[in-house]
């Protein structure tokens, strides 16, 4: 199961960098660096007085709720060079009492903490590590239909 998972996130990071030709995955220089890393998985959302690490904005990306599950994906954004170090991701398991929330951030270009995030992933617990594979598969599939066919249709018309 966390092989799948892992080749999903890898995937997701890696469709980016998708170009015309679909052989060819290309990739930035763009890295997330610890600070970054750190700031969204031990400030953000579990100080709520913490400021926005100076220099950052978050932006919406994608968000679906599958059965008791809410899933909130947000870029990472450097504000000076608008590039994407990171993608912070808000998982809430709905119950009827008290919401849990965990926090993931999935780096970009940064093996050691890519393993991080394997790491804290695997987790999660059962039950919300399968609502987030199955999110993953639906958001990678959604992912590739865009970069390979509507990108490559609008370019081709």
């Amino acid at each position: 199961m966390m092989k799948t998972f892992s080749f999903a996130c890898f995937m997701l990071i890696s469709i980016f960098g998708f170009t015309q030709n679909q052989n060819e995955i290309k990739s930035s220089n763009v890295k997330t660096t610890y600070e970054e890393y750190n700031f969204l998985t031990e400030r953000y959302g579990y100080d709520d007085k913490a400021e926005m690490l100076e220099g950052y904005e978050l932006q919406d990306f994608f968000e679906l709720t599958l059965e008791k599950f809410n899933f909130n994906y947000k870029l990472f954004v450097e504000v000076n060079t608008g590039k994407t170090k990171a993608i912070l991701i808000t998982i809430t398991k709905i119950k009827k009492k008290d919401d849990k929330v965990r926090f993931l951030c999935m780096p970009i270009n940064n093996g050691t903490l890519f393993e991080k995030f394997n790491s804290e992933a695997e987790g999660l617990g059962v039950s919300m590590t399968l609502a987030f594979e199955a999110l993953n598969k639906a958001l990678l599939s959604k992912l590739i239909d865009e970069k390979i066919n509507v990108t490559t249709k609008s370019n081709n018309e």
